[in-house]
């Protein structure tokens, strides 16, 4: 798995680079997407939170109480699920609109965190599950 040439120190992502034998920092979304992925079947939910802020800072984008309770509820489903089921969630904790929720799972999709679900359970929702 790629993950295995994959590691973080001091707050950095290196990759290891197999021609020059030696790790080099990346800020590769999916490189990332994938440790954290990683991290999250081997690791604390406090590491993984973490992570996924320093992804998010890589990204020159802001850790927000929202993204960060986002990723909390989808990291603790074990079934498919739709934005709205983690709408739904969120809202027992904070107001937060549904749009905030739909951009934060693209922004998730394209890291490589979550995927849109193979199982076709309606045709008009989009069910996601963990990538990995």
């Amino acid at each position: 798995m790629i993950c295995e040439s994959l590691k973080i120190e001091q707050g950095k992502v290196f990759v290891y680079n197999k021609s020059t034998e030696i790790f080099e920092e990346t800020s590769n979304a999916e490189l990332i997407g994938c440790l954290i992925l990683e991290k999250a079947e081997n690791s604390n939910p406090d590491l993984i939170r973490k992570e996924f802020v320093m992804f998010l800072q890589k990204n020159n984008l802001n850790p927000t109480i929202e993204r960060i309770t986002i990723f909390e509820k989808i990291q603790n489903e074990t079934f498919e699920f739709t934005i709205k089921k983690i709408h739904d969630k969120v809202l027992k904790d904070l107001h937060i609109s549904l749009r905030t929720v739909n951009n934060t799972f693209h922004l998730l999709k394209d890291a490589g965190i979550i995927k849109i679900s193979n199982k076709k359970i309606s045709s008009r929702v989009n069910y996601f599950e963990l990538a990995g």
